[in-house]
């Protein structure tokens, strides 16, 4: 990333941890306590706690800066708009696999060149070849002579090893630079057009025509996951079974002399890609299309696939391309539960498994029609991605990273060059609102309300303790919106935010601003938008803030703990919490924290770059560590439960 806002290693902090002897940091039931110094209990959070997926949560941390400008909190006036946050009721981890994005193969073989773009925007999950795409794609770059089947009228085979394209080998570069996970689409339908030397055979049956057909198509896909994790060591997990099956614009649905696949054809195809594909990485997750809107295909795949899914996959695109307004775009984000509601109900029915059984990925979604380069997708993308975390989405990749402009319209988050109102490869409004939520948004999502119509917030608490809100204005006025934390812990404490609008959500204005900077181009934000000063003010309960029309404000409120920007120094107002001795200290350091200190709590040492050399778990309230534990001879920093005090080393 450009900059180190949640570079974790660069700061000197303690985190206080009321937790079981049983806890590990990737594996926790629901019952576990909470693991932050806010006294919140998770209480109630989806499957995703539970499931593979939690192993893609860790602890974040909101940095401060070293300087920031002015900004205000209103007095003298009745706001708009109430925003409560209830830190004590907790909804669901915050994971990165929920921030993803589909990588087209179209992308290029530039696209290594930006990955600092990719980063920048936090995405966590990525997804190949993507698309309707994937079921023509052929990774190794061999056409089959046995295609004969295809329609012609329908897309025909990608080489995925041309030039052109992002190959195997470059998404396997990507990855690593970016170290984020993905998801891999293999070619279901190559089960269907496909054919094999058994078509010829005198006397050969439909059946053992179709056992041929499908085995020769699931063993093409293992060759991808061996071309993948093996050859190319990706370690790629998640896994799906073709794209959008369900869809008659796929080529392969329609067959002649097969006719439509069916749910429960593709449900027992699907056995035998997952046996195949995990004969050669037994590691893998592999996951199941269904289609919510469309019991039928979903009721039929579910019967065949209830033992050997390990996720299951849905699309969502809102509304209908002739309904799609600003008002309706804006107002359809309520699908995003409806689906997963939908889809656990059949879970329930069809399997016999609880709800939440298995994780659900959204693994492409948008906005339609000419919003999609205007603030309508910003404030849209901005209340999706609340509404993936607050229903607890296993992973999520939106359409798409890098897409051409058609007329005024387009789904690609980052510009391309035939869009002339702004730079190449420059973000779009709906890509600042993943670059945000990966500055602002914490570790677990609370729960938290706004009156008054047109406004969404998303709330969230930091391992830490320092808070962060996401409000997003819809309307087309400015809001005083009046912030209730329903806690003094805050007060006097800073709040810092940045402000993401438009001055409108006409068609055709692709501008927008952040804290009052935009580009010097017609479309676009600023190209700067990683350095712009955040705004700050010091804070108490129930401050008002003005939100500007058609805006995403994200802010953190801070507990005043120490930054990456900040000198490493004691501080003193808290000194008496815990003593250290001898000091200078030679062959050991003593340490005695006070009787009523809270434990089990975390011990860190970091030397004076900010590095950690050191981290003990504190059962009792006197302990020692060697100073050969730590490192060489020098000045140290000792933090526990937020307090921090210098040690030197002789």
């Amino acid at each position: 990333m450009k900059k180190t806002i949640f570079h974790f290693t660069n700061h000197l902090i303690c985190i206080a941890f009321f937790i079981s002897s049983s806890f590990t940091l990737f594996s926790q039931k629901q019952t576990e306590v909470n693991k932050f110094n806010t006294s919140t209990k998770v209480k109630s959070l989806s499957s995703i706690s539970t499931s593979y997926l939690s192993q893609f949560w860790k602890p974040k941390t909101f940095i401060t800066p070293a300087t920031s400008n002015a900004g205000a909190f209103i007095t003298g006036v009745t706001p708009n708009v109430t925003v409560s946050v209830l830190l004590t009721d907790t909804i669901n981890k915050v994971l990165s696999t929920q921030f993803g994005v589909n990588s087209n193969f179209r992308s290029g073989s530039g696209i290594l060149t930006r990955v600092p773009l990719y980063t920048d925007a936090n995405f966590g999950q990525y997804r190949f070849p993507a698309g309707s795409g994937s079921n023509v794609y052929f990774w190794d770059g061999i056409i089959p002579t046995d295609t004969t089947n295809m329609n012609q009228t329908m897309p025909l085979p990608i080489l995925g090893t041309n030039a052109n394209y992002f190959t195997p080998t470059l998404f396997a570069q990507f990855l690593s630079s970016t170290g984020a996970q993905a998801n891999v689409v293999v070619n279901y339908f190559y089960a269907r057009y496909g054919k094999t030397a058994v078509n010829s055979q005198v006397g050969a049956t439909a059946a053992q025509i179709r056992t041929a057909r499908v085995k020769q198509a699931a063993d093409y896909a293992a060759g991808f996951v061996k071309k993948m994790n093996i050859d190319l060591k990706a370690k790629i997990l998640n896994w799906e079974i073709g794209n959008e099956c369900y869809g008659k614009w796929e080529q392969g649905y329609n067959v002649k002399g097969l006719g439509d696949v069916t749910g429960t054809e593709y449900g027992e195809d699907f056995k035998v890609f997952a046996s195949a594909m995990k004969a050669i990485d037994p590691t893998i997750k592999v996951g199941a299309v269904l289609d919510q809107a469309n019991v039928i295909w979903s009721s039929q795949v579910l019967t065949q696939v209830k033992n050997v899914a390990d996720f299951l996959i849905i699309h969502e695109y809102f509304t209908p391309e002739k309904t799609a307004t600003p008002a309706t775009i804006l107002a359809s984000v309520s699908n995003i539960k409806n689906a997963k509601d939908t889809i656990n109900k059949w879970v329930v029915k069809y399997t016999g498994n609880v709800s939440d059984y298995y994780p659900i990925a959204l693994t492409e979604f948008n906005s339609r029609g000419t919003s999609s380069v205007t603030m309508v997708n910003g404030l849209f993308f901005s209340s999706v991605l609340g509404e993936l975390i607050k229903n607890g989405y296993g992973f999520s990749t939106s359409w798409v990273n890098e897409w051409g402009l058609a007329s005024k319209t387009t789904m690609g988050l980052i510009s391309q060059a035939d869009d002339v109102d702004q730079p190449v490869y420059t973000p779009r409004q709906a890509y600042m609102p993943y670059y945000f939520y990966g500055k602002y948004f914490g570790d677990y999502m609370v729960n938290s309300s706004a009156t008054g119509s047109g406004v969404n917030v998303y709330s969230s608490v930091f391992s830490r303790g320092e808070a962060g809100i996401v409000i997003v204005n819809n309307n087309g006025t400015d809001q005083t919106v009046k912030i209730n934390m329903n806690t003094t812990k805050y007060n006097n404490k800073k709040a810092y935010w940045h402000e993401f609008y438009a001055t409108d959500t006409i068609v055709g204005n692709k501008k927008f601003f952040i804290n009052g900077q935009t580009g010097t181009t017609q479309g676009g934000g600023p190209t700067n938008y990683t350095s712009i000063p955040l705004y700050s003010a010091i804070f108490k309960n129930n401050s008002i803030l003005t939100v500007k029309k058609f805006s995403v404000t994200f802010i953190n409120l801070s507990l005043g703990l120490l930054t990456d920007n900040t000198p490493q120094t004691e501080n003193p107002a808290e000194t008496q919490q815990f003593d250290i001795w001898p000091n200078p200290a030679t062959s050991v350091i003593n340490i005695s924290l006070n009787q009523n200190s809270k434990l089990p709590t975390l011990c860190e040492i970091r030397d004076v770059n900010g590095k950690s050399v050191y981290k003990y778990t504190i059962n009792k309230n006197s302990f020692s560590i060697p100073t050969s534990s730590i490192g060489t001879k020098g000045i140290y920093f000792i933090a526990i439960n937020s307090v921090i005090k210098k040690i030197v080393i002789n």
